[in-house]
């Protein structure tokens, strides 16, 4: 949408052309001075300055539409057939106490009256006018000079488009919402740049940007992770997506949390130095897997040996006199049995010992017993009783 170099600002309802060639008073001849020509322009910008007109200097122009809209009625009429493209029920000096007195072009190129600000004031106000349209150049009866149509760009200086005098470029579209504005290049147009402020990224060139915040970045939520020693993930990185990183304990311990540190658990039967006691044929448990909790994992022998040890290899031991050969080879004789060395690597040392009154002994394996009868016996009883 853009500027159309018309206005009634002069007297209203009297739409003339105010620029251009169709802007030169009727009485206008051409190569008169620069200053005439300024007069001429009304609102083109030439050599830095802005020439405003008002009343009777803006209506010196081609006389192309007259009247306006009404609630019941027509919308006034063409003078003498000139061309007009009003859009439908324009010009309808809508905004009421604000005189819309300048023409503009909508998106569909029908023509409408708008009011000469730049600010939004009203809440119809969403019309994007990008610029104006600039006609230069030509022969014939030209209200130019030949020094000005040949050099055009004097006419218009470079624009800013982020400047506030020309807040309507950008419509507001960086600043409303706390974007900072860049025009890399004045002397084009609709090419304003819109950057997100820090900590948030993100740019657009002609339009607002979308902004992302990566929360496990410096001055986000998620430092959190990385000052606990944990991993930070942050899967929707949009400014209304907050509070949504994840923390993930480091390996091997396990856990992960969203939006918080993560509660870091850690099994030294698994990941720890309790799978030492599997290496060593023992099991393992680990009874608090609290990653701060360590070495209080728990190896327990294999039966039938015995023994337990809290964060190392247990000692393990064996009665073979319970558990092994002494219980097969000597109990089960009606022998005594003794196991010296319960160590588990000693195998086979226990010592079986014949019952009272028989005598004998043998080691890793049942005793021979004997009985000396004229000892411990009849023979003692009827021989040696009788002399």
């Amino acid at each position: 949408e853009g500027w159309l170099g018309g206005s009634d600002v002069g007297q209203e309802g009297q739409w003339r052309w105010i620029v251009g060639p169709e802007g030169c008073p009727g009485s206008y001849q051409p190569k008169q001075t620069a200053n005439v020509l300024r007069r001429s322009m009304c609102n083109i910008q030439i050599d830095g300055r802005y020439p405003r007109c008002s009343g009777p200097e803006c209506n010196q122009g081609t006389h192309f539409w007259q009247g306006q809209c009404r609630f019941f009625g027509g919308c006034g009429n063409p003078v003498n057939g000139m061309y007009n493209k009003w859009s439908n029920r324009q010009p309808d000096q809508y905004t009421g106490n604000t005189d819309e007195d300048f023409l503009h072009n909508w998106a569909d190129y029908t023509w409408n009256d708008y009011p000469n600000y730049y600010r939004k004031k009203h809440f119809f106000d969403s019309a994007e006018i990008e610029g104006f349209l600039c006609e230069y150049g030509g022969v014939g009866n030209i209200c130019m000079e030949e020094q000005w149509y040949k050099r055009p760009a004097r006419l218009v200086n470079d624009i800013d488009e982020c400047a506030e005098t020309c807040r309507s470029c950008s419509n507001g579209k960086c600043t409303d919402f706390g974007q900072t504005c860049r025009d890399p290049d004045t002397k084009k147009g609709n090419n304003w740049v819109c950057t997100c402020p820090p900590p948030t990224t993100g740019t657009a060139v002609a339009k607002t940007a979308t902004c992302s915040k990566d929360e496990c970045q410096e001055a986000g939520a998620g430092k959190a992770c990385t000052a606990a020693g944990q991993a930070c993930n942050d899967p929707g990185q949009t400014t209304a997506s907050l509070n949504d990183y994840i923390c993930t304990c480091p390996a091997p311990q396990k856990g992960s949390a969203t939006g918080k540190v993560a509660s870091c658990t850690l099994d030294e039967c698994v990941d720890g130095d309790g799978k030492a006691c599997r290496t060593a044929g023992q099991t393992c448990r680990d009874p608090n897997t609290a990653a701060a909790s360590l070495k209080d994992f728990v190896c327990t022998c294999p039966q039938p040996q015995t023994g337990t040890a809290t964060g190392a290899v247990a000692t393990c031991t064996q009665d073979e006199c319970k558990h092994g050969g002494g219980l097969d080879l000597c109990i089960s004789k009606g022998q005594t049995c003794n196991d010296p060395n319960h160590a588990a690597g000693v195998w086979d040392d226990f010592v079986c010992t014949c019952p009272q009154p028989q005598t004998g002994t043998a080691t890793g394996k049942a005793a021979t017993c004997m009985q000396d009868e004229c000892k411990n016996g009849g023979g003692k009883n009827k021989c040696v009783s009788n002399g």
